[in-house]
């Protein structure tokens, strides 16, 4: 019959011989000859029997060993004899086979102890040192010394001369072995001394590492290098310029490389990869008046911190942390990658009156926190006492931040938060919640009477996921820091989590500390699908500033997948602190698909102030996916709010607003509605409604409740307004209607309104100033209209200039300020003209003018002509006359050949032509030139006239004309007379010839 029982025990038996293999004792080489190492058994030492290695070779201060194994068996103890002088005990192990060390090594003196085995070396669970010294183990092949003599594990047939210099490296061989520590009770050197371990891979598998104000040295290093030793006050400093490749450093099971005390001591880790699990550390404790210690950790291909321990209690760290007045020891991890997984830790802390450590990552790949715990993946500086916290610096190209993991600053008492800068090169994406719901998170945040310090981002891209966070806040009486993204790409939070939660980027206070500021500088800058962006108090603390610099563009577009909350960017109060200003300046501003930018107050606080400058457009477009939600832009007073809303401020080229689109100042409680002022260089456009025609587009100041409203302000040079769309001031409760002022050279109504109509008070004011026209057409109404068939205060009045009013006489578009209970309101228009719309005491189905009152008195319309100035556009003449003469070319000739005329018109001066009769009554000046020779006299025009009368003497025609003859006698004459000048002023047939006569 087998027995199963029997097979199982062996098959144990060989699993334990696998992992701890048989132990040999330690055995001499005889290398050193008569110098060798002499082994005594049961030696009383520190009253207990323990192996003592006498013999070795001396030279001044240092004691060489050689062995060919070199193993210290379970519960056995081996000292190494320290002689008198001897500072330096180096021990070699020329043999084939790895070192164990189960037992305790120790050296019954103060020397320093270096235990060199290439081919690895193991520390038991139960191993333990009791080393007055720094103790140095490793798999180098040899010690390398000052004057450059190497104590060589390979040895050769001659007997070696040693050395009495300084030990200045380690130099490794083609494959170093590992080094495996499992002793959970420690590894341990005294006080302010070194403890190194140095091979090829570093295990600790549930091992701990100790030294107190000491220092601790890992280091992972490959084939054929020099370590560098550097002798210091607390032993040895180790370099690693020399080496060209690492090897991988891992710690599980609750390994614990530790260091603490007064100074706190120092920590080097230096590997290819190094591991952590299982709850492990490596960490820090300042306990004392300590102010310069560090932890450096260096891994060329990556660090991964993972998880805790299988209790859920201890968790995987590397951190610092002060406990007394000292500082606390800085932080510092250079690697590729950075991993920090399933509630892991890297940290520095205080908790007393000590400041704490910096933190600094560098990393030149990426460093991601993530993964799902019993706590969160921290990357953290915090203090819980009256001590600031460190500084946290991340340098890497891509940060990654999910499942509910944090990098933050934080304070919960009265100290300073630390600041947090975050550099990566490529990208930042913080991403989504734990599984119970806790937010991914970059955060400064302070929860005491501390400030907490600022968040500060550089980074091409940044993105805020699903449900996560980036913030700067305070919870307490302390003051938020401030949160200031850099970003050359992009800005973008987008998303909700599973649970609804949305991702968040804010600058917030729920306490009676004021917020910080938050300041975004990116190309383009997104809030998407539900996010929220912004700056709040919930409590008496003031809000925040924030300001948004977009080059190119600023979008926020959507809700969150129920429709029950918008895309965001706000500046808010919910208790009696004020709201923050939001500042908003990019070329295109889009609120799209039920988006919101919002300044509110829901509590007694001041809502904040809202100002967007925009050099090239405004576009507030449709509503959220359900037809509830319009795209808006809105600062107001909630209900049950007593604050004042804060100012609206819309400064671009255009400003677009349709499908649903609103812009507007509201209150809803006590509080009154902001001012709502529009500037547009070019055109302002409100068109449409949404696409279940529920909410119009436009421009809204109004009150719902006992608060007054808000006025609204226009300026631009074409305002049209179209499909149903408004710009309106007005009450629906209680309070006062504000007044709307538009100045345009445009205007044109397409079956729109604008209007300050109210429910119960009077009616506001409208006031149009206008440039050129104003249109109305399709039902369109310009109204102050006030209350309702059962209560209502007095019409509004309306002001308008404009040159020319045109509206179509049957599409029964309006100008009304009428009331129902009140007195009508009064109209006032100055124009040049009014087409297609008449007064009328009561509205018809044509285009009015009314002012009536249904149960009360009417009120007044007045239309008159634009006055006009008479002394406008005159110009006062000179006082010095003009001379005329000088203007004029004397030389007629020479003007008459280029084509000049003189023509004198109207009555006196010159005849209108030289060939008419001599006007008795114009005035003359005799501009004759002496006559030419040659031509005929008066004598032989006379002859030639009396022969021409003798040959049509027997013919009777009707005179042409009259000569007068010598005697003085008038002859009529049946032919036009044909007078031959004394001058030149008719025809001249050489003026220059006969003016140079003259």
């Amino acid at each position: 019959m087998i027995n199963h029982s029997s097979y199982l025990l062996m098959g144990f038996l060989a699993i334990a011989f696998f992992n701890y293999p048989a132990v040999a004792q330690i055995t001499q080489d005889n290398t050193l000859g008569t110098e060798s190492s002499v082994i005594t058994p049961n030696v009383i030492i520190k009253g207990a029997a323990a192996d003592r290695i006498d013999g070795g070779a001396i030279r001044d201060t240092n004691l060489f060993h050689s062995f060919q194994e070199f193993n210290i068996e379970e519960g056995k103890t081996v000292y190494f004899a320290n002689p008198t002088g001897i500072t330096q005990i180096f021990s070699r192990i020329t043999g084939s086979n790895s070192s164990n060390i189960l037992g305790t090594l120790g050296i019954d003196g103060n020397a320093n102890l270096f235990l060199i085995n290439p081919n690895g070396i193991v520390f038991g669970r139960n191993a333990k040192l009791d080393i007055n010294g720094s103790f140095i183990a490793s798999t180098a092949t040899s010690v390398k010394f000052a004057d450059g003599y190497q104590f060589n594990t390979a040895v050769s047939s001659t007997k070696p001369l040693l050395t009495v210099s300084t030990p200045i490296g380690l130099q490794f061989g083609a494959n170093p072995g590992s080094i495996v520590n499992r002793a959970v009770n420690g590894l341990e050197v005294q006080p302010e001394k070194t403890l190194a371990l140095v091979g090829g891979d570093v295990i600790l598998e549930a091992g701990i590492v100790r030294a107190i104000d000491g220092r601790i040295e890992l280091g992972s290093v490959a084939g054929n290098s020099l370590v560098n030793l550097t002798p210091i006050v607390t032993g040895y400093s180790l370099g690693y310029q020399g080496v060209q490749e690492f090897q991988n450093i891992s710690l599980s099971q609750q390994a614990n490389v530790v260091t603490s005390g007064n100074t706190g001591g120092y920590i080097q880790v230096q590997s290819r990869r190094l591991q952590m699990s299982d709850g492990s550390k490596i960490q820090i404790n300042t306990l004392g008046t300590g102010t310069d210690s560090s932890l450096t950790v260096n891994a060329t291909d990556s660090i991964e911190v993972i998880g805790s321990a299988i209790n859920g209690q201890n968790l995987s760290s590397i951190g610092t942390t002060t406990n007394s007045t000292g500082d606390g020891a800085s932080l510092i991890i250079n690697t590729p990658v950075l991993k920090i997984r399933d509630g892991a830790q890297v940290y520095t802390f205080t908790n007393r009156p000590g400041k704490g450590g910096n933190l600094t990552v560098n990393a030149p790949n990426s460093v991601e926190l993530s993964g799902i715990g019993l706590y969160p993946s921290v990357l953290i500086a915090v203090t819980q006492g009256p001590g600031n916290a460190g500084t946290l610096t991340i340098n890497t190209p891509v940060l990654l931040i999910r499942d509910g993991a944090e990098a933050s600053s934080s304070t919960i008492s009265d100290g300073r938060g630390g600041n947090v800068i975050v550099n990566a090169s490529e990208l930042i994406q913080v991403i989504g919640v734990s599984a119970n719901n806790k937010p991914s998170a970059l955060i400064a945040v302070t929860q005491g009477q501390g400030d907490a310090g600022s968040l500060t981002i550089n980074t091409p891209v940044l993105q805020v996921l699903d449900g996560a966070q980036v913030s700067s806040s305070t919870r307490y009486f302390g003051k938020g820091g401030n949160l200031t993204v850099n970003a050359t790409k992009l800005v973008q939070a987008r998303g909700t989590a599973a649970n609804g939660q949305s991702a968040v980027l804010v600058s917030q206070t729920e306490g009676k500390g004021d917020a910080g500021s938050l300041t975004i500088n990116t190309p383009v800058f997104q809030i998407l699908d539900g996010a929220q962006v912004g700056s709040g108090t919930f409590g008496a603390g003031k809000g925040g500033s924030s300001t948004i610099n977009a080059t190119e563009l600023v979008q926020i577009r959507g809700t969150t997948p129920n429709n029950q909350r918008s895309s965001g960017l706000f500046a808010s109060t919910r208790q009696t602190g004020d709201a923050g200003s939001l500042t908003i300046n990019t070329p295109v501003l889009q609120i799209l698909d039920g988006a919101l930018i919002s300044a509110s107050t829901f509590g007694s606080g001041r809502g904040g102030t809202v100002a967007v400058n925009a050099y090239k457009s405004v576009e507030v477009i449709g509503t959220s996916a359900n037809g509830l939600n319009p795209s808006k832009i809105d600062v107001q007073a909630n209900r049950r709010a007593t604050g004042d809303a804060g100012a609206l401020t819309i400064t671009a080229p255009v400003l677009l607003v349709r499908d649903g689109g609103q812009i507007s100042t509201n209150t809803f409680g006590l509080g009154k509605a902001g001012t709502l002022t529009i500037n547009a260089s070019q055109l302002v456009q409100l068109t449409g409604t949404s696409a279940n025609q529920q909410i119009s587009s436009g421009l809204f100041a109004q009150t719902e409740n006992q608060g007054d409203g808000g006025s609204l302000t226009i300026q631009t040079p074409e305002l049209l307004i179209s499909q149903g769309a408004q710009a309106t001031v007005g009450s629906k409760g209680e309070g006062i209607a504000g007044n709307l002022s538009i100045t345009a050279d445009k205007i044109r109504l397409d079956n729109s309104k604008i209007t300050a109509q109210t429910r119960s008070t009077n009616g506001g004011n409208i006031t149009l100033d206008i440039k050129e026209f104003l249109l109305l057409r399709h039902n369109s109404q310009i109204s102050t209209t006030a209350g309702t068939a059962n209560a209502g205060g007095d019409g509004g009045n309306i002001t308008i200039q404009a040159p020319f009013i045109v509206s179509v006489a049957q599409e029964n578009s309006d100008i009304t300020a009428d009331a129902f209970q009140g007195r009508g309101g009064k109209i006032n228009i100055s124009t040049q003209g009014v087409f297609g719309l008449q007064f009328r005491e009561r509205q018809t189905d044509l285009s009015d003018i009314t002012a009536s009152s249904q149960f009360g008195v009417a009120g007044v319309v007045e239309i008159s002509n634009a006055d006009v100035d008479p002394s406008q556009g005159l110009t006062e003449l000179p006082k010095d006359v003009v001379n005329v003469a000088g203007l004029i070319n004397q030389n007629l000739c020479v003007a008459a050949s280029q084509g000049s005329e003189f023509i004198v018109t109207g009555r006196g001066g010159l005849p209108a032509s030289p060939r008419e009769v001599l006007n008795p009554d114009a005035a003359w000046e005799d501009w004759r030139l002496v006559q030419p020779e040659n031509l005929p006299t008066s004598a032989a025009i006379n002859s030639h006239q009396q022969h021409h009368q003798l040959d049509n003497a027997a013919k009777i025609v009707e005179a042409q004309g009259w000569v007068k003859g010598v005697d003085g006698a008038v002859n009529l004459i049946a032919e036009p007379v044909v007078v031959t000048p004394k001058g030149n002023w008719l025809n001249v047939p050489d003026c220059q010839g006969l003016r140079e006569k003259a």
